[in-house]
């Protein structure tokens, strides 16, 4: 009987509007913490605490581009509007609530659950789906391959313990030589840092392969200065999530990039390099 109660308000929840319809606009927030956020709050829509969701990711913020819409979160992916009943209060996420809904998409909930709720509710561009094709057929060519996501600049200062590049790429070496088969394989490099490129193209070669595009020399982020083209900003991180998530193994430091990779391929072995306190547990 209790089982039959909790069923019937959860369904009403959702079906007679019981909870507020929520809705999230302009916010100053990075790529993939905006990414988290949408999905803290597709689980708390299915589980019954909101009635519906609109996504309005515009005219301010790190991507927002005058000449492509007023609303960033559509240059990537397609309308997310979850439409409560009528009666429905409306409920703006404020900064702390927004917070709260990117840790719960990130950290509370499984790979497994985040990969069904963005799998049913977050269509991507499917241009973007195609030039990561192109992209593995060029460079990858067919072959087994690794990815390595190095979040050096404000990343590493602010939010989590510093891992030197030397000492990631001596990680790599480790776990990419125990065995025979990794010798000959692939990798591709996503980060924001072009010394940590440089060292590994200095000790890998022609293996390495990566997306071109604008990177710190200088330990300053990229995003954060608000230089140059912030809808190319981030289609290149969209691009570099979606091949870390089609490899074979991921190294990464802790970054919400490198997390929703986990995400869109919830079996993808990963190593954790450095850790933040809220990074996810499931790795």
């Amino acid at each position: 009987m209790r089982s039959l109660v909790c069923l019937l308000l959860l369904f009403s929840a959702n079906v007679w509007g019981l909870g507020p319809n929520a809705v999230c606009t302009n916010f100053h927030c990075g790529f993939f913490s905006a990414f988290n956020m949408v999905v803290g709050l597709l689980d708390a829509y299915e589980k019954g605490e909101i009635s519906g969701i609109e996504i309005k990711l515009g005219t301010t913020g790190l991507y927002y581009d005058k000449t492509k819409g007023p609303n960033w979160w559509e240059y990537y992916f397609k309308p997310l509007s979850i439409q409560a009943n009528e009666t429905a209060a409306r409920m703006e996420i404020e900064e702390s609530q927004y917070i709260t809904y990117s840790l719960r998409g990130y950290t509370e909930i499984s790979r497994e659950r985040g990969y069904y709720l963005t799998n049913k509710y977050i269509k991507m561009r499917p241009e973007f789906l195609k030039e990561v094709d192109t992209f593995l057929k060029r460079k990858i060519k067919n072959r087994p391959f690794v990815s390595v996501h190095y979040r050096g600049t404000d990343k590493m200062e602010k939010e989590s313990n510093i891992i030197s590049r030397e000492e990631v790429v001596l990680q790599i070496k480790q776990k990419l030589f125990q065995t025979e088969k990794f010798k000959n394989i692939g990798i591709f490099v996503a980060t924001d840092d072009q010394l940590f490129l440089d060292l590994m193209k200095q000790e890998f070669g022609n293996r390495v392969c990566y997306f071109e595009m604008k990177r710190s020399v200088d330990n300053r982020s990229i995003h954060e200065r608000r230089e140059g083209d912030g809808y190319m900003s981030g289609k290149m991180a969209l691009l570099d999530c979606l091949v870390l998530s089609k490899s074979h193994f991921l190294f990464r430091t802790s970054s919400n990039l490198s997390g929703v990779a986990m995400i869109l391929n919830p079996s993808l072995p990963t190593l954790l390099l450095n850790r933040a306190q809220w990074d996810r547990v499931d790795e």
